[in-house]
């Protein structure tokens, strides 16, 4: 448990190459995991919008709802949230997260 917690913003476990999602540190806290697809991202773009988010998340506490959007800055890409149960793990597994996942699908 040490060794994920001491990487809270900077771990990511891709599932398939596809999809990468913050570590299970996120349970501590109390907040949901990210999800993306790193299809239409590169990894510096991912590793950012994670640890932007985790951070905004983590010093504003703010209320997100299923459907708006996310970004790290007005230039940068733009992400929707969609919110979603954990099935990527058994709910006995210990990167389960009963809190759930927020999906970022880039739109533009």
């Amino acid at each position: 448990m040490v060794q994920r917690t001491e990487h809270l913003l900077l771990s990511f476990k891709c599932l398939e190459k596809k999809m990468c999602f913050t570590p299970v540190v996120c349970i501590i806290f109390g907040y949901k995991d990210l999800l993306t697809s790193t299809s239409n991202t590169n990894p510096a773009e991912t590793v950012e919008l994670f640890q932007t988010l985790c951070l905004y998340t983590l010093i504003e506490n703010p209320v997100f709802n299923s459907g708006e959007t996310f970004s790290v800055d007005p230039k940068a890409p733009v992400f929707q949230l969609r919110e979603e149960s954990c099935v990527l793990f058994e709910s006995d597994d210990p990167f389960y997260n009963p809190y759930g996942v927020w999906r970022l699908n880039k739109i533009s």
